[in-house]
Parts: structure tokens; C-alpha cells; sequence
């Protein structure tokens, strides 16, 4: 399934993204190499070696500060729509689900 980017609603009331610990250029920046961190997240699913990278707001990396928070919302939001959910129905469900989805062509 080909995917566009998703992007988040705007909040009035902190002026950013919808959740305000993330700044527009991370958001943007995770929307425009999404494909990349999938890859990435997928063939580190078993091992703890991306927290820091991702979701550390002071790790010295390659990602702009709390990438994971970004990616994580944008895989679940995906999930639902790809799969016609809504977040009350994946509640308690394994998080592999949502991060080993394969895209059906």
C-alpha cells in the first residue's frame, strides 16, 4: 500500500504538532524519512540498541531530538488506518503487530 505523508493536526493552544514536547522540524523531518525508520525499527524490533538514539532528548545522533515519539505515533496512526481501526480496538494487543505490519500489495 503506498502511503503519503500523514501530517500530525496543529494545536492552537501550544502552537505545534498536537503533542508540544516535539517541535515542527522533527515532525517534518520524521514524515519525510519515515520508509527509512521503518527499516531501521524492523530489523532492530529485538534489541534496546535505538532508545537512546530515538527517543533520548539529549543523545548525540543522526536523529532530530525525540524522533521515536514521532514515529511511534505516525506507525500506530497507519496501523488504524490501513487496517480500519480506531485505537480503542488495538488496546492490549502485541506492539509487533502494529511495528511487523507488512504492506499487502
Amino acid at each position: 500500500m503506498d502511503h503519503q505523508p500523514m501530517p500530525l493536526q496543529r494545536d492552537a493552544a501550544c502552537g505545534t504538532a498536537t503533542y508540544c514536547i516535539v517541535n515542527d522540524a522533527t515532525v517534518l523531518w520524521v514524515e519525510a524519512h519515515y520508509d527509512e525508520l521503518e527499516a531501521l525499527v524492523r530489523t532492530n524490533l529485538e534489541t534496546t540498541e535505538l532508545m537512546e538514539s530515538l527517543f533520548y532528548m539529549f543523545a548525540r545522533m543522526d536523529f532530530p531530538v525525540r524522533t521515536g515519539y514521532v514515529f511511534g505515533y505516525l506507525a500506530v496512526r497507519r496501523y488504524l488506518q490501513d487496517q480500519g481501526l480506531e485505537t480503542k480496538d488495538i488496546l492490549g494487543i502485541d506492539w509487533r503487530r502494529v511495528l511487523c505490519t507488512q504492506d499487502e500489495g
